[in-house]
């Protein structure tokens, strides 16, 4: 994550405020930094004061970048923070990609593959990665992004964290092969001095060109570097079983498994905490597992709009009459 100025401060405080009450906020300072407001800084009143004064406390021992994250990692979903983090340049996961990297997804295989094709090498040096599914699917483009998210500590070796930058999107097509190479070369300086994750939208690129654009990019960064460059790519299911020319791909992933099991297990995360009766539970996964499994894969983005509308009434602390209704309205859907 870029490191936050100090011209950003005052947004990141009404962020804050916009976030946490006075007492979750205290709650925030001794849970993650081990110090009481009111004890410890004589941090008593006046909410937007409390929290530029520990702002203040926080920044002179350098770790105004962990409160920002300390407090996202709570507020994931809180559109103040969210603003803020898209305003430094923090690369985010909506709403439906971070419930689904949670459990519905099984990615823990393809993790592990790319695991190995980062961390078993010697040498540093060019990382391709394919990931198989066309964009026009919810399930590949979400499945996509959460594994995405998943490599980006990887590639950074960062145990967890944000990287420093995010990853440099290239054209969603690859149909100027010149220009989106150029694109590449431009990271020379930059992977001189750290790993470089790149995340390339070629689901619509011609099978022959995504091929072309691969090998130039191959010739142009032959040999160890002094960092990995990590292209991470996201092309049509079809080019993915086009033969490709030996050793031009690292990894090739095919799309993900759904599992029922997961389902049902974030069904139980999301509604923990709710006040949902066992049997309105049950009648609501009966209702996403009525959308989700077509022949085992879920119904073209009915499903997932069935997960947002559910995330969003948890966001309003909808009634159960309001989330009856919404499964009601679901069966309705898959009905038609």
């Amino acid at each position: 994550m870029p490191k936050i100025r100090a011209d950003q401060y005052e947004a990141l405080r009404d962020a804050l405020v916009a976030a946490f009450t006075l007492q979750e906020f205290k709650e925030l300072a001794k849970t993650s930094f081990r110090v009481d407001l009111e004890e410890d800084l004589n941090l008593k009143s006046g909410t937007k004061t409390v929290f530029w004064d520990f702002m203040g406390w926080v920044e002179r021992r350098g770790n105004l970048d962990d409160l920002f994250e300390a407090a996202f990692k709570r507020r994931p979903d809180n559109e103040k923070l969210q603003a803020f983090a898209a305003h430094i340049g923090r690369a985010t996961v909506r709403s439906t990609e971070r419930a689904l990297s949670r459990s519905s997804f099984d990615l823990a295989a393809h993790e592990l593959k790319c695991r190995r094709a980062l961390d078993g090498q010697i040498d540093r040096g060019l990382r391709i990665l394919l990931f198989a599914g066309d964009e026009s699917q919810l399930f590949n483009s979400a499945a996509f992004n959460c594994l995405l998210e998943r490599l980006r500590p990887v590639v950074y070796r960062t145990a967890g964290r944000a990287p420093e930058e995010k990853e440099i999107p290239l054209h969603p097509l690859v149909t100027n092969l010149e220009s989106s190479l150029n694109r590449v070369k431009r990271l020379a300086d930059t992977v001189s001095q750290r790993h470089v994750l790149v995340k390339v939208l070629a689901t619509q690129a011609r099978s022959n060109t995504l091929v072309a654009f691969v090998t130039a990019v191959r010739k142009e960064f032959a040999g160890p570097l002094a960092h990995d460059l990590v292209l991470f790519v996201h092309v049509a299911a079809a080019n993915a079983a086009s033969p490709w020319p030996a050793g031009l791909v690292d990894v090739c992933l095919d799309p993900p498994a759904f599992a029922a099991a997961d389902l049902y297990e974030w069904v139980e995360r999301v509604s923990d905490g709710k006040g949902w009766s066992e049997a309105l539970k049950t009648d609501f996964k009966r209702a996403l597992s009525d959308l989700a499994f077509v022949e085992t894969q879920p119904d073209e983005g009915n499903f997932y709009d069935a997960i947002d509308d559910a995330i969003e009434k948890l966001r309003q602390a909808a009634d159960e009459a309001a989330l009856r209704a919404l499964i009601t309205r679901n069966r309705t859907v898959k009905a038609s």
